[in-house]
């Protein structure tokens, strides 16, 4: 079941990049490592606050 699921996301993908090339869009297959940073700076706008963090007592509370 998860095979016929990841086959769909599959084609799904190949579907996309042969539509963004028509419409002279280029694209770029990521690395796992370029697609988990990517992840990590969405999952940080979403969490982003604006509030600054008193450094030394961050520090403080981690060493405890």
């Amino acid at each position: 079941m998860q095979n016929a699921h990841l086959q769909k996301i599959k084609s799904d993908i190949e579907i996309l990049v042969k539509l963004a090339k028509k419409l002279g869009i280029t694209t770029k297959k990521l690395t796992k490592k370029e697609a988990e940073d990517f992840a990590l700076g969405l999952a940080m706008e979403a969490e982003k606050t604006n509030e600054f963090v008193n450094t030394k007592g961050f520090k403080k509370k981690l060493r405890k």
